[in-house]
C-alpha cells in the first residue's frame, strides 16, 4: 500500500488545464487526509492507533450501507484481510485509506458519479466534489419517489388549478408522454422555468446526489469516527449576489421578501421559517402603534391610586384585550398561510416521505414494510431511562435557576432603594438567562443525540421541547415572580409592582439586545479567525497559490437548522404576548428587533455560513403548538396583572378580585377558543386543491380516469349479462304485500 495520497487521489494543484469558468457541483464531501504525503510534508497522526483484527473487519463494514456482494466492497474486504492475515492488530489508517479507496470505486462505477477530487492546500483534506448526470438523477428519482411539479394545463382556470399537481418521478410516464408533451416542469440553471431545460432544479439535484451517497455510505458513523470532516453543497454566487442586493439591505426592509427565490435556493424548512418571521413581523405592527398610543396615555394619566378607573387604567384594560385576542388572529392567520405555502411548494404529505438521519443507529437491513433497505433498530429497556434522564435534566436545570433567581432577588432586596442595586440585579438577571441557555443547550442536545430519533423532525421536535422547556422557566420565572409574588413578599415601590416589571422588561430588552450584536459578530470573528489560520498555514508551508473556492466555503462556519432563530424570536414574542402590557412599547422594541433579526439571519445564510442543505418541511413544526401555548398563557397572564397586580377595577376583596379574573380569563379562553373555530386552518382552496391534484396525480402517471363514465369506455368496463333472468310482477307482489300487512292488523 502506498504512502503518498497523491499517486491514489489526484491533486488538483498538478493539473496544467483550467478549470471550467463556471462549474456548480451538487455536493461536496470533505474528508480528513489518511494517506502520507512526502510532497506535502504532512503525516497524518489522527488514526495512528490499533484495531483488532476482530473488530477491524466489522468496523470496516460499518462505513459502507451498500450490500457485501458488490465488486468494490468485496475487493476492498478481501484486501482488510490481507492486511489482518497473522496479524492481532491493523492500523486504523489502513483501514481509512481502504476506505477512501473503495468509496472513490463505490461514487465513480456504482453511483456512475462525476468525481472531482482536490487535496487541501496544507493536504490534510480530501474534497469529493460530486456531480450527477440528468439521467441517473432521474433513475434516483424514481427510486426514491421524488416528487416534481407537472406542466400546467391551458384549460385549468379555476381558483385551485392554479397551483399545478406535484407527483412522484415515473420514467416510464415521461418516456410515453414526451411525444406528445413533456409531463415535467423544466428549468435552467437558475430555477427560472423554460421549455427546454432540465427537470431539476438545483436543489433537486442536490437531495438526490445526497441520496444517493447515503445509500452506499454510512455518513453518521464516518462522521462519529472523524473520517468525514464535512459536507456542504455549494453555493451558487450568482444567486448570493442577488440576495445580497434584495434581500440583506436594509434598504427594502418594509417590502416583501422573494419568498419562492429563497425557497428555490435554501428549500422549504429555512423559507418556512423566513416566512413566518415575515408574517410575525408584520403582526407586531398593530400591538406596536396601539402600544405606543396607550403607552403614552398611561404614563400621562395619573396612575396614583383614586377612587375611579382613570384612562391609564382603561388603556391597560383594553390593551391586555388586544394582546390576548390578537395573539389567537397571529396564529390562525400563519396556520392557513403555512397551508397554502406547503401546497404551492408540493410538500403538503412530506411527513410520510422522510429518510432517515445520517447520525440514526441501527443494523441497516431491509426493511419488511417498506421493502426498502434502512436502518433498523431494536428499542431496548433502556430506552425507559434515557426519558427519565432527560426529565430529571431538566428539573436539575430548573432548580438551579430557581436558586439563582434567590440569590438575585436577596441581593436586590438587601440593596437600598437609591442605589444602583435593583439595576444591577435587574442586569444579572438578563445576563444569567443568556448563559445557562447557553450551557443547557449543549446539554439537551447530548441527551438528545443519546435517544436515537431515526427522523430530522422527530430529532427536532423533541430537542425543541427539551430546549423552551427551560428557556420558558429561565427567561420568565423572574418576571412571573416581580408580577405576582414580590408586592406580597418584599413590597414594590409604588402600590402596584406593574413598573418595576415594565423596568425589569425593558432592561432584559436592551441587553438582549446588547448580547445580539455580539452575537451576530461571533460569526464574522470566527470566520476571519479560520481563515487567517489557514493563511498563516500557506505562508508557512511556502504555498504558491491561495485557497481554492471549495476550501474558502469549508472554512466557513456549519449553520444547523433555524432552531436558534425560531428559539430567540419566540422567547421575545412571549415577553410581549405574557407581559407586555406592563411596558406598552415593547412591541415596537420586538418589532425593531425582528426586522434587525430577519436581515441578520438573512445575512449569515448568504456570507457567513456554508451552503446549507435545502431540507424539505411542510410546516415550522412544534413552533406553532409552543406558540398556541404561550398565547393561552398570556390570556391568563394578562388578566392577572390587570386584575391582582395593576388592580384596575379597584377591588379590595381578594374574593372579588379572584371572581373577577376567573369571570376575565374563562370569557377570554372561550373567545380565543371560538375564534380558533370559526378561522379554519386550512383554507377551502387548499383543500380542494390537494384533492384536485390527487386526481389528476393519478391520471397522468397511471392512466387512471376519474370521471367513471370515461373509464368505463376507456376500459370497455361493462357488467357481464346473466344467463338466466328471473321475471316478476310487481304490481301482483305490491297487492299481495298489502293484503298481509292489512290482515296482520
Amino acid at each position: 500500500m502506498p504512502n503518498d495520497g497523491s499517486s491514489m487521489l489526484k491533486d488538483s494543484s498538478d493539473e496544467n488545464t483550467e478549470p471550467p469558468a463556471v462549474e456548480l457541483y451538487d455536493y461536496i464531501l470533505v474528508f480528513n487526509n489518511p494517506f502520507d504525503s512526502e510532497k506535502k510534508g504532512y503525516k497524518c497522526k489522527l488514526y495512528d492507533y490499533d484495531v483488532s483484527s476482530e473488530k477491524a473487519e466489522i468496523k470496516f463494514r460499518r462505513f459502507f450501507n451498500i450490500s457485501e456482494d458488490e465488486s468494490a466492497y468485496k475487493e476492498a474486504a478481501d484486501r482488510i484481510r490481507s492486511h489482518i492475515d497473522g496479524k492481532t492488530t491493523i492500523k486504523m489508517q489502513i483501514l481509512v485509506q481502504e476506505f477512501l479507496l473503495t468509496t472513490l470505486k463505490i461514487f465513480q462505477d456504482y453511483l456512475q458519479l462525476d468525481v472531482t477530487v482536490t487535496l487541501s492546500l496544507l493536504g490534510d483534506k480530501f474534497f469529493f466534489k460530486l456531480i450527477s448526470i440528468e439521467r441517473n438523477l432521474k433513475v434516483q428519482a424514481d427510486l426514491v419517489d421524488y416528487q416534481l411539479q407537472f406542466q400546467p394545463h391551458a384549460d385549468d382556470d379555476l381558483d385551485f388549478q392554479k397551483v399545478p399537481p406535484y407527483g412522484p418521478y415515473e420514467r416510464d410516464a415521461e418516456n410515453k408522454g414526451s411525444e406528445k408533451v413533456r409531463i415535467y416542469k423544466r428549468y435552467d440553471n437558475l430555477g427560472n422555468e423554460t421549455p427546454d431545460g432540465s427537470i431539476f432544479k438545483h436543489k433537486d439535484r442536490i437531495r438526490l446526489v445526497y441520496s444517493m451517497i447515503s445509500s452506499v455510505i454510512e455518513l453518521g458513523e464516518l462522521t462519529t469516527q472523524k473520517i468525514l470532516d464535512a459536507q456542504f453543497p455549494q453555493h451558487d454566487h450568482r444567486i448570493l449576489t442577488y440576495f445580497d442586493k434584495e434581500w440583506v439591505t436594509f434598504r427594502h426592509f418594509w417590502r416583501h421578501q422573494n419568498i419562492e427565490k429563497i425557497n428555490d435556493y435554501f428549500g422549504e424548512k429555512q423559507s418556512m421559517y423566513f416566512a413566518w418571521l415575515e408574517n410575525y413581523i408584520w403582526w407586531l405592527t398593530i400591538p406596536s402603534i396601539f402600544g405606543s398610543i396607550f403607552g403614552i396615555i398611561i404614563y400621562s394619566a395619573d396612575s396614583g391610586p383614586s377612587d375611579s378607573i382613570n384612562a391609564g387604567e382603561v388603556c391597560y384594560f383594553l390593551y391586555a384585550f388586544l394582546l390576548s385576542i390578537g395573539s389567537t388572529f397571529m396564529d390562525q392567520i400563519w396556520l392557513r398561510k403555512e397551508k397554502v405555502l406547503g401546497w404551492k411548494w408540493g410538500v403538503c404529505d412530506i411527513k410520510g416521505q422522510e429518510e432517515q438521519r445520517p447520525e440514526y443507529k441501527g443494523v441497516y437491513q431491509k426493511d419488511p414494510i417498506s421493502g426498502k433497505m434502512k436502518k433498523i433498530h431494536e428499542k431496548k429497556r433502556h430506552s425507559i431511562l434515557k426519558n427519565v434522564l432527560g426529565l430529571s435534566t431538566i428539573i436539575f436545570f430548573v432548580t438551579v435557576v430557581i436558586a439563582s433567581l434567590i440569590a438575585i432577588f436577596f441581593y436586590r432586596a438587601n440593596s437600598n432603594d437609591d442605589s444602583w442595586g435593583p439595576r444591577i440585579a435587574g442586569i444579572f438577571n438578563a445576563i444569567q438567562i443568556k448563559i445557562l441557555n447557553i450551557i443547557y443547550k449543549k446539554i439537551a442536545v447530548v441527551l438528545t443525540d443519546w435517544e436515537n430519533y431515526e427522523t430530522e423532525s422527530e430529532y427536532q421536535n423533541a430537542l425543541t421541547i427539551k430546549l423552551f422547556a427551560f428557556q420558558f422557566v429561565n427567561s420568565y420565572s423572574s418576571l412571573f415572580y416581580i408580577a405576582y409574588f414580590k408586592g406580597r413578599y418584599e413590597g414594590c415601590e409604588s402600590e402596584n409592582c406593574v413598573y418595576e416589571l415594565g423596568f425589569q422588561l425593558g432592561i432584559i430588552y436592551i441587553i438582549t439586545l446588547c448580547l445580539n450584536l455580539i452575537e451576530i459578530g461571533l460569526p464574522i470573528f470566527q470566520n476571519y479567525i479560520n481563515l487567517y489560520k489557514e493563511n498563516k498555514k500557506i505562508k508557512e508551508n511556502d504555498a504558491q497559490i491561495g485557497l481554492s473556492a471549495e476550501e474558502i466555503e469549508y472554512n466557513l462556519i456549519q449553520y444547523e437548522t433555524p432552531l436558534d432563530d425560531y428559539m430567540e424570536v419566540i422567547i421575545g414574542y412571549g415577553y410581549v404576548v405574557l407581559f407586555g402590557i406592563s411596558f406598552p412599547f415593547s412591541p415596537l422594541l420586538t418589532l425593531f428587533l425582528c426586522i434587525i433579526e430577519l436581515r441578520v439571519d438573512a445575512w449569515k445564510l448568504i456570507k457567513a455560513t456554508r451552503r446549507i442543505f435545502p431540507a424539505q418541511e411542510s410546516s415550522i413544526g412544534v413552533w406553532i403548538v409552543i406558540i398556541q401555548i404561550i398565547s393561552f398563557i398570556g390570556a391568563g397572564t394578562n388578566m392577572g396583572l390587570i386584575t391582582f397586580t395593576r388592580n384596575v377595577f379597584h377591588l379590595n376583596s381578594a374574593i372579588d378580585q379572584w371572581i373577577c379574573f376567573i369571570a376575565l380569563e374563562h370569557s377570554l379562553f372561550i373567545l380565543k377558543m371560538i375564534l380558533s373555530v370559526f378561522i379554519p386552518n386550512v383554507p377551502g382552496i387548499v383543500e380542494n386543491g390537494i384533492k384536485w391534484s390527487t386526481r389528476v396525480r393519478g391520471e397522468i402517471l397511471w392512466g387512471k380516469l376519474s370521471d367513471i363514465d370515461k373509464e368505463r369506455e376507456a376500459r370497455n368496463l361493462v357488467f357481464e349479462p346473466l344467463e338466466y333472468k328471473r321475471k316478476y310482477d310487481l304490481i301482483e307482489i305490491a297487492d299481495k304485500t298489502f293484503t298481509d300487512y292489512n290482515k296482520n292488523d
